[in-house]
């Protein structure tokens, strides 16, 4: 049921009900009135009767005290209460007839019409229908003075009890107690007619009023339908029209309620246009915001395309880098078995340098042994200096892939703090692939120092043995100093056997370094293979967000603004 419904089903159910209640309490109102009218009207009619009453007895009481002067006079007395009594019993011959009765003031019953049994008794204990010692107390008020006694008693013996009210006094010359009673209910019947036409006019005069107030009721409704039409459903009506235009129509924000007055509709209506305010202004900066949002979008999709290539052909460098250094490892234990050679090899020529100490007869023979020995070493310590020398380029060359790792990791740290939150992770990875690269750059800095310190120690024992390949030459023709000069040569060659070890000892820690470098740069290659799987997956957002975008926008185009 709609609201206007409601109101004129509230209004009608009002009016309805507004009428019930005053037909109710007219009718109420009529009864409550026609009862205290009537109330009064037999209030009255028994308080005249009760005047009648006292009426009848001063009649009686006149009459009786003429007989009693007129007996008294004739000598008659002892008829006067027999005649009195037939007197009495003639007052009793019409309808609505009073019936007077006559008692002893002990109580004696002289004469009742209704109770005829009773006559000559006393009645002090005699009570009504309704339980009331009527004699007794008909007795107390003539003493009093007289006074009136209501009880129920029979018309007729045997008969319906009726309510009925007497006046007693004391006779003033016999001393009898002189009771004058009449029923109520003929009292009542005079008033009958009266009644009749009380109540008569009573409901013509409500029957009138209900008519009337019908009417009014009618036309009070009519005008109140008007008015709340006018002012209550026209208006909702209006702003039932302009919601569905919002929900289901165009879409129109700048359109506005119009406000008339200041009642409750037009509080609503403004509140409603304050509302619409407020979300086309929403709209408004909804639609700027998916505008930008969907240009990150672009850039965002963009930029991850751009880092993923770079991601991409860090990842292949970083592999060439790896097979290079395996390779570099590979010649490492073949440079470490060199030296371990040539260590063994110093340590045979010390063997020799000792026998020649012990035979110098073999001297010469031994000298031309150690010439070609000398020759040997120093072709091949010459080799071990080309060698180290390879070894530098290839450092020089993994040192420029840390700094290309590192310069790629700090764009890849700028193009994620320009994506934002989005990417944060990818900035974490790529700080710790920078950092990676600066380790490998140090480490390469120590590596390429301690391979040149190798390199100068090879050049300066590659050195040492041109010279002893020359003094051996010269010991060939100077057999004299071949003693001195063992000796300074077992020197030597223990200094050599020293050196040797310490290169043996720098070839292992350098390919242990090398071994490192391999598995940082292979950790390196992991952590490629990861940032190119989030490139892809920022890449992913990005198009989801940009097909979000694109939904937003049409839903934001539907409302204008």
């Amino acid at each position: 049921m709609t609201i206007s419904s409601r109101i004129i089903a509230i209004l009608v159910g009002s009016m309805i009900l507004l009428t019930g209640i005053i037909i109710f309490s007219s009718f109420k109102l009529n009864a409550n009135i026609e009862q205290f009218l009537i109330g009064k009207l037999d209030q009255s009619a028994v308080d005249e009767r009760k005047q009648q009453l006292k009426d009848a007895y001063d009649l009686i009481d006149q009459a009786t005290h003429v007989m009693w002067k007129s007996y008294a006079r004739d000598g008659r007395m002892t008829y006067l209460e027999g005649d009195i009594i037939q007197i009495l019993k003639n007052i009793n011959a019409g309808d609505n007839a009073i019936y007077p009765l006559i008692i002893k003031t002990d109580g004696t019953i002289l004469f009742d019409p209704v109770n005829p049994q009773n006559e000559g008794k006393n009645g002090i204990r005699v009570v009504s229908a309704d339980g009331v010692p009527y004699i007794k107390n008909f007795i107390e008020v003539s003493k009093r003075g007289g006074g009136y006694v209501q009880y129920k008693m029979p018309k007729t013996e045997g008969g319906v009890p009726e309510d009925k009210i007497a006046y007693a006094q004391v006779d003033r010359d016999a001393g009898y107690i002189v009771i004058v009673t009449a029923y109520i209910g003929d009292i009542l019947k005079a008033n009958q007619k009266i009644k009749n036409e009380v109540s008569s006019s009573i409901e013509d005069g409500l029957i009138k009023f209900v008519i009337i107030g019908l009417v009014v009721v009618i036309l009070i409704a009519t005008a109140s339908f008007f008015y709340v039409r006018q002012t209550i459903i026209t208006p909702l009506k209006t702003l039932i029209h302009r919601a569905r235009n919002l929900s289901s129509g165009d879409g129109d924000l700048t359109r506005k309620l119009e406000i008339r007055g200041k009642d409750e509709v037009a509080q609503a209506s403004e509140a409603i246009n304050n509302f619409i305010e407020k979300v086309r202004i929403l709209i408004v900066e909804a639609k700027q915001l998916s505008t930008e949002n969907s240009s990150i979008a672009h850039e965002l999709s963009s930029t991850s395309l751009q880092t993923g290539n770079r991601v991409e052909e860090s990842t292949n460098i970083v592999s060439d880098v790896t097979t290079k250094s395996k390779e570099i490892k590979k010649e490492m234990h073949t440079s470490i078995d060199v030296a371990q050679g040539s260590k063994k090899d110093l340590q045979e020529a010390r063997e020799y340098v000792h026998t020649a100490n012990e035979a110098i007869g073999n001297l010469s023979n031994q000298i031309v042994i150690s010439a070609k020995t000398e020759a040997e070493l120093a072709v091949k310590i010459e080799q071990l200096s080309k060698n180290a020398d390879d070894v530098k380029s290839i450092l020089y060359i993994i040192d420029e892939i840390a700094d290309q790792t590192n310069l790629l990791a700090l764009n890849a740290a700028i193009e994620a703090a320009r994506a934002g939150e989005h990417g944060r992770g990818f900035a974490v990875v790529a700080d710790e692939v920078r950092n990676l690269a600066e380790r490998t750059q140090k480490s390469l800095t120590e590596i390429n120092s301690t391979i040149s310190v190798i390199v100068q120690e090879i050049s300066d024992a590659s050195e040492q043995m041109n010279k002893n390949s020359q003094k051996i030459e010269e010991l060939t023709h100077i057999s004299s100093e071949v003693q001195d000069k063992i000796t300074s040569m077992n020197k030597i060659m223990n200094d050599a056997i020293t050196t040797a070890d310490k290169t043996v000892d720098n070839y292992i820690e350098t390919g242990k370094s090398i071994e490192g470098i391999i598995q940082g740069v292979s950790g390196i290659n992991d952590i490629s293979t990861e940032n190119a799987r989030s490139v892809e997956e920022i890449a992913s957002v990005a198009e989801h967000l940009n097909k979000m975008t694109e939904i937003l926008n049409n839903k934001l185009a539907e409302f204008k603004t």
